[in-house]
């Protein structure tokens, strides 16, 4: 009722018609392949303990909590007394943030080759074990999630276009509507009359009154707004846009109702309802 009151208190007024090249990182695989066995073979002569001098196996009693990783990792209580040491060197700053185990890193510092694949050979048994672990969890978790969600209804398929931004209009416009628009003549609204003429020209017998609010809305200004607003010619030259000097009076109406500018009214089959801004 508040929407009707204000549409006919709102009566019309005056009408008016350093460049790089791919080439040079590029490296023969024999020639890096010969280089990095030899680097390996070079260091593999210099290879040097983490251990420093000060440092005494034989004086070091392991914790309670040591001793429990050494039986973790199936590592000697000798195994766990040189991990420890180690990872109070040079080892604790390369692999201290690291995933790597205890045995990992007493593989990286093998003092000969046979300790190396001592570790490499416990290592790759206990990683052996961990992606077993890892594939059977897999298996039976797809198995269980299976028979939980096997009774359970099919979705159906969904139409969602009704909710795409494409299908989405501000006002549902059919034949035989008005729209009024109320409006100072320094608002921002090409947006909103961007959409509005659009669903003119594709709503026929419809029909938008604009009405111009402050003595600053005179015939050569409206028809400079005009111009600025690129009003469709032939809707207007069927009299479905037009353009009207409002009262000054109007505004205190629109007021008054708790509405503010612009504002739009849209009328259809008698019924009149303010669209809001928001919506475009």
């Amino acid at each position: 009722m508040k929407h009707a009151w204000l549409f006919l208190m709102l009566c019309p007024a005056i009408s008016f018609a350093n460049d790089w090249n791919v080439q040079d990182m590029k490296t023969k695989s024999s020639d890096s392949a010969a280089k990095d066995s030899g680097v390996y073979a070079v260091s593999q002569k210099q290879f040097q303990d983490d251990i420093t001098v000060d440092q005494d196996i034989d004086k070091l009693t392991l914790t309670e909590e040591q001793l429990h990783q050494a039986k973790v990792w199936a590592l000697s209580e000798s195994d766990e007394k040189r991990y420890v040491l180690l990872m109070q060197n040079r080892s604790s700053v390369y692999y201290k943030d690291t995933t790597l185990s205890p045995t990992e890193i007493l593989g990286l510092n093998a003092r000969t080759e046979e300790e190396r694949e001592r570790y490499a050979t416990l290592a790759a048994e206990q990683n052996e074990q961990q992606i077993a672990e890892l594939l059977a969890w897999r298996n039976a978790y797809q198995k269980a999630y299976q028979d939980r969600i096997k009774d359970m209804p099919v979705i159906k398929p969904f139409d969602s276009s009704p909710f795409s931004p494409y299908h989405y209009q501000a006002i549902d416009l059919k034949s035989g509507d008005k729209l009024y628009f109320y409006l100072r003549i320094t608002d921002p609204v090409k947006a909103q009359l961007a959409v509005i003429y659009r669903l003119l020209e594709n709503t026929p017998n419809t029909e938008l009154n604009i009405y111009f609010i402050g003595n600053d809305a005179d015939k050569a200004s409206i028809n400079s707004w005009a111009k600025a607003h690129s009003l469709p010619l032939s809707l207007v030259k069927q009299k479905r846009i037009i353009l009207n000097a409002g009262h000054s009076s109007d505004l205190s109406k629109i007021n008054q109702s708790g509405e503010t500018l612009p504002l739009i009214v849209h009328s259809s089959k008698g019924k009149t309802s303010i669209i809001k801004m928001s919506r475009f």
